[in-house]
């Protein structure tokens, strides 16, 4: 089917024969031609009409070499692919003395696909053109190498070496300005709505042939750090398999909301970021990342991370380590409950499931260790914890860090194996500064004192309500020596009313501050069933509490007894003792946690009360000042109920949930002398 026409010119005179060829046609195929087991030329072979073609050339046949000279090779078209091929080639049988121009282009490169038989991920008009040279046996040089495709231009150079064992190809490619608008991979779809990525610069070399592919010396430079910038550095022995790893990456930039733009994860920190390390495969399925150091805006870490996926089941293992790490960015958003969700209507704890099947999907072994970590409400400062999660069981212990220049320790278990899973938690604070740690966060200091915390709780349940109904622990919280700012006060105010402001300060109309001399807080909890003691001092009040709360129902029985002091503040009462009605009368708090109650109810809340005083045991001249509209006199309330707890603490020694003893520090020391 192959039509050609033009002419020979054979020339015997000179030395050496030689033949001018000049042929062309306006289409062809490749039909009449036969080379066994030849892939290529079968698919080529399927084509009726591959474009027109037109040769031009002289051949020369000096001694047992043939030589081609002035070759101008032109065929195809561009709807398919348009070649164009000039120069000359001094041994054809050999492969030597190379010089070829050559130009390849077409509208379409995803057309390619029939032609080479593998999927390109491509689109868009195509063009290449560049040089062939062999400055040495089997050796082969594509110089002056310029690739278009789509907007991108680039520059570059081949060296494709067969005089070893193996082939080795050495690529050099720049562009000052990479578009992906041409890729057509899903994954980085992001990336293609770009125009400009920034600059790419190639260096790489190739070694071996098919199933034995090795990559080394690589060298990438890509993007800029207006919006990311990646360099990568070393080899993959095994290029197939994605084995033997061994790179060094570094990705940074200036700002990081710019990593939503191209498909990251949208970060809620501000500033630039630099995140570098060794990226290594030490097994099979097994990677690690070692050096690793990472600056995120005012953020910064350290360490290695290393996961096996070898297994039936992942392992992680990690030790990590920062100089500051602000989580209040990540811990400001609230999550809002999923579609469906159970909810309990008229309570606090949710009956919603827990998920807990993701902990059993990985082993995790992780060493924390933080100078500076800011949490929302929280500084923690040296900060050390060991997280290990095996077969769905986690383990926090120990957690060790200063805080407010109090130290404090803290641990976690929890059984999610267990049916139902089980849980406990203990933490320990002493010596809590409040206001330092409020001026390390930046916040402006509504409250100040010294706060000590005594943890310890343990239970079961498959969803935070019924944890909440077999719950069993206690809780100590003493505040002493501080101050707080009245708007501050909207959780007491929420759940005693508004008038529990008039109760802290019944003499003064508007103050921007309560000074407290001791806020102390017991909860004993057993079977869900939580008894509380708490007592709240100020210089012109003492409010004392005691009752009990049922965690399964959220039913709240807690009876209050406010003591005005003695005539402060107002001159023409003087020193003496009186009665302020209401302010000093007993109040019950009933309802729930979701809709609490509270009322003026002697009857009712009189149980409450005599309990209270018999378990203060503070003798008939206390209880008189305790429960009656008189002043404490020169008593100290704080100390005074300090020594009831302290009385009924020591019947309960015992051991914690972590099998260590039970014991107090800070202030729970000064008071319990435990």
């Amino acid at each position: 089917e192959n039509r050609f026409a033009g002419g020979l010119n054979l020339n015997l005179a000179d030395r050496h024969p030689r033949v001018a060829v000049e042929l062309s046609t306006e289409k062809f195929n490749l039909h009449p031609l036969s080379i066994p087991n030849s892939e290529g030329l079968n698919r080529l072979k399927k084509f009726g009409n591959l474009g027109p073609l037109k040769l031009s050339t002289q051949i020369v046949m000096p001694g047992d070499r043939l030589a081609v000279e002035q070759l101008d090779f032109q065929a195809g078209s561009e709807n398919l692919v348009y070649v164009h091929i000039t120069g000359a080639v001094k041994n054809l049988y050999a492969y030597k003395g190379i010089s070829l121009n050559f130009s390849i282009r077409g509208k379409e490169i995803k057309t390619l696909e029939t032609l080479t038989g593998q999927s390109l991920p491509l689109q868009g008009a195509y063009a290449v053109t560049g040089r062939l040279v062999d400055p040495a046996e089997k050796r082969y040089q594509f110089n002056d190498l310029k690739i278009t495709l789509g907007e991108n231009k680039m520059d570059g150079r081949l060296d494709l070496n067969l005089a070893g064992k193996q082939p080795e190809l050495t690529a050099e490619l720049s562009t000052p300005k990479l578009s992906l608008q041409p890729v057509s991979i899903p994954a980085l779809e992001p990336l293609t709505r770009i125009e400009d990525l920034g600059p790419l610069k190639l260096a790489v070399n190739v070694t071996g042939s098919g199933k034995n592919i090795s990559l080394v010396d690589l060298d990438l430079n890509l993007g800029s750090k207006k919006l990311m910038e990646i360099m990568l550095k070393g080899a993959i022995k095994d290029l197939r398999a994605l084995q033997g790893i061994q790179l060094e990456f570094n990705v940074r930039g200036d700002h990081m909301a710019n990593l939503k733009k191209i498909g990251g994860p949208t970060l809620p920190f501000q500033g630039a970021f630099n995140v570098s390390g060794r990226y290594t495969d030490p097994a099979p399925k097994s990677f690690k990342i070692s050096s690793l150091k990472a600056v995120l805006g005012d953020n910064n870490g350290s360490g290695w991370v290393a996961w096996d996926l070898s297994k039936k089941k992942p392992q992680v293992r990690a030790e990590l380590s920062s100089e500051k790490f602000d989580l209040r960015p990540f811990l400001a958003k609230t999550k809002t409950p999923a579609s469906g969700a159970k909810l309990n209507k008229g309570k606090v704890f949710s009956s919603n499931r827990f998920d807990l099947e993701g902990l059993k999907a990985v082993d995790v072994d992780i060493k924390l260790r933080g100078k500076e970590i800011l949490l929302r409400n929280l500084a923690l400062n040296d900060v050390t914890v060991s997280i290990l999660l095996e077969n769905g069981n986690l383990k926090i212990k120990p957690a060790k860090f200063t805080i407010g220049g109090g130290m404090a320790e803290g641990w976690l278990h929890l059984r999610s194996q267990d049916t139902p899973a089980t849980f406990a938690v203990g933490l320990k604070i002493d010596q809590l500064e409040i206001g330092p740690m409020l001026d390390q966060l930046d916040y402006k200091k509504q409250v100040e004192g010294h706060l000590d915390v005594d943890i310890e709780l343990d239970g079961a349940g498959d969803s935070v309500a019924a944890l909440m109904a077999g719950l069993n622990g206690r809780i100590y919280t003493a505040i002493n020596d501080g101050w707080v700012a009245f708007k501050d006060l909207d959780l007491l105010q929420r759940y005693l009313g508004s008038n529990v402001l008039h109760l802290l300060n019944p003499f003064q109309a508007k103050q921007e501050y309560k000074q407290i001399n001791c806020f102390i807080n017991r909860i004993e909890i057993k079977d869900g069933r939580a008894e509380f003691k708490l007592l709240l001092d100020t210089r012109q009040t003492s409010i004392f509490g005691d009752g009990k709360v049922d965690l399964k129902t959220e039913k709240l029985n807690l009876g209050l007894k406010p003591v005005p002091k003695q005539g402060h503040g107002l001159s023409d009462i003087g020193k003496v003792s009186f009665s302020l009605g209401k302010l000093s009368q007993p109040f019950f708090l009933g309802g729930t946690l979701a809709k609490p109650s509270l009322v003026i109810d002697p009857r009712r809340a009189a149980l409450t009360v005599g309990k209270l005083a018999g378990s203060l045991a503070l003798g008939p001249a206390g209880i008189a000042a305790f429960f009656m509209d008189v002043s404490l006199g020169k008593q100290d309330p704080c100390e005074v109920f300090v020594q009831a707890i302290k009385k009924g603490d020591q019947t309960s020694e015992g051991k914690r949930g972590d099998g260590s003893s039970k014991k107090f520090g800070g202030f729970f020391k000064r008071l319990f002398g435990k």
